[in-house]
């Protein structure tokens, strides 16, 4: 079963939605999505194609409202996670050894799909080169891609999002949680530091050094850098 993922903060139109429909319908395969309605768009005119849900019933599940994520990712059943490749889904995916199938559209996310996709655990939908659009059939190819288990590719991704899994989490459910507050205070450190530099500075202003210290810098800003010579002169 493929699980996915929908964001408030991703700018899907009405058409990406309906080209994601029709994609996963001609993929064939079992899905459960999480679709919750992009900023600015309503429900009217019907935002998914006419008769999808009812020819999609008995492989495909819609929920229009919140969901557990983690507890959904842990099931048994679930072989893939179509996602924007937002950082903390991509890594609460490979927690539980997840390949993915990815669709990113801001910020990081393209730049996280490629590096997910160098790593051999997921496959980018293909977009168009001239205005980055996707159609139903790009989507349908990139799901097929990450499902079919009995195929060379499939086996290979979900192997690597395994192994992938013990780098980024192993068995430490709280590896990324102690990462963070490791940066924070690293950070804090940092400025403390500087602070204290800045303390010590003010403390000494008086002193020969830090006029010397003002003189330097005074003369480094005020510096020209050498005129740029001509491609001739060098050859």
């Amino acid at each position: 079963m493929t699980r996915l993922q929908e964001c408030k903060s991703t700018p899907l139109t009405a058409e990406n939605v309906h080209e994601l429909a029709l994609g996963l319908e001609l993929s064939g395969a079992r899905f459960l999505w999480a679709l919750r309605l992009p900023s600015g768009v309503s429900t009217t005119p019907p935002l998914l194609p006419d008769g999808f849900e009812a020819r999609t019933r008995g492989r495909g599940a819609m929920c229009t409202g919140w969901v557990p994520q983690m507890r959904v990712l842990a099931h048994a059943a679930v072989g893939a996670f179509l996602t924007h490749c937002g950082w903390g889904s991509v890594v609460e995916s490979l927690r539980f050894g997840h390949p993915l199938v990815m669709l990113p559209f801001i910020v990081d996310q393209g730049l996280i799909a490629r590096i997910m996709a160098e790593r051999g655990v997921g496959v980018e939908v293909a977009r168009r080169d001239d205005d980055g659009s996707f159609g139903r059939d790009d989507v349908a190819e990139a799901v097929r891609r990450v499902m079919v288990e009995e195929g060379e590719e499939g086996k290979m991704l979900a192997l690597n999002a395994r192994k992938l899994r013990e780098e980024v989490v192993g068995d430490d459910a709280g590896r990324q949680e102690r990462y963070v507050d490791e940066l924070v205070n690293c950070l804090q450190r940092h400025c403390f530091t500087r602070l204290s530099l800045l303390i010590e500075l003010v403390l000494v202003s008086d002193s020969k050094v830090l006029r010397d210290a003002i003189e330097m810098r005074r003369g480094m800003m005020q510096a020209r850098p050498p005129p740029l010579r001509a491609v001739t002169d060098y050859q």
